[in-house]
């Protein structure tokens, strides 16, 4: 390989999200992240095959879908109000 060549984006294993990391940072349970990834609302990576099925999430795709996120993934709009109200209260 040259100096000059390209190499392709790598994905490290430090940047593989297991459901229960991914859950607990979108502030959801694990069993509705997993209902949100095979509805495909949420990108997730599935490394199994048949009934064995190893869901991973890549962390910079996830921070960078969750940017994008305008509204609630629950669509009740008075939920949407508290999670303002605690986000003005405590910003981070």
């Amino acid at each position: 390989m040259t100096a000059d060549a390209i190499e392709p984006p790598t994905i490290r294993s430090i940047d593989l999200l297991k459901p229960e990391q991914a859950a607990k940072i979108l502030g959801m349970s694990k069993s509705f992240l997993r209902e949100l990834t095979l509805a495909g609302r949420v990108p997730g990576i599935d490394f199994g095959m048949g009934r064995k099925h190893m869901w991973r999430y890549h962390a910079p795709t996830l921070n960078a879908w969750l940017q994008k996120q305008t509204r609630p993934l629950s669509g009740n709009p008075q939920r949407a109000r508290k999670r303002e109200f605690c986000d003005t209260r405590f910003p981070s």
